[in-house]
């Protein structure tokens, strides 16, 4: 009987073990243009690998985008908002708001929007790089943007009915 005791003591004792329960932390910031999105994809190229939404509110003519911590630890993400406000204003988020964007804004792309837009610009920094090879890079990603910004203004032009 004692040894019965004492194991029920110590089943009491132990903490009970709670499931951890994923948070998708998540926040959304608005920019006024398009070239705000594309700086800012630059300063963040190798540093920020979550999954993030670039969406357009055709009515107000601006660009939100919608960042998840992912696999980044707190004090990364953290940085990440704090360099995206210089860029951006943070707006209020819950899960509601992107399920609003996703049905009634216009998803400029994703889930990866700046790492996309980061890879649009040829890198000069590279020295073995031909001269040829800078200018068809360089061509190239002048060519979507030129290509992005024509698509938005087409497809979010006002309809005469």
């Amino acid at each position: 009987q004692e040894a019965g005791k004492t194991k029920e003591v110590s089943q009491e004792t132990e903490a009970p073990v709670v499931p951890e329960v994923p948070v998708d932390l998540a926040k959304m910031f608005e920019f006024e243009n398009m070239e705000q999105v594309e700086r800012l994809a630059h300063v963040l190229d190798g540093y920020y690998n979550g999954r993030n939404d670039l969406y357009k509110n055709v009515q107000k003519n601006r660009f939100f985008l919608i960042i998840h911590k992912d696999d980044h630890t707190p004090e990364q993400f953290n940085k990440v908002c704090n360099i995206i406000c210089e860029y951006a204003s943070q707006r209020n988020y819950n899960a509601a708001t992107e399920a609003y964007f996703a049905e009634h804004g216009k998803r400029i792309t994703g889930p990866k929007a700046l790492q996309v837009l980061a890879s649009l610009q040829f890198r000069t920094t590279t020295k073995a790089a031909a001269p040829s090879m800078k200018i068809i890079c360089g061509a190239t990603a002048f060519l979507f943007r030129s290509f992005l910004k024509n698509h938005l203004k087409l497809n979010h032009a006002p309809k005469n009915h």
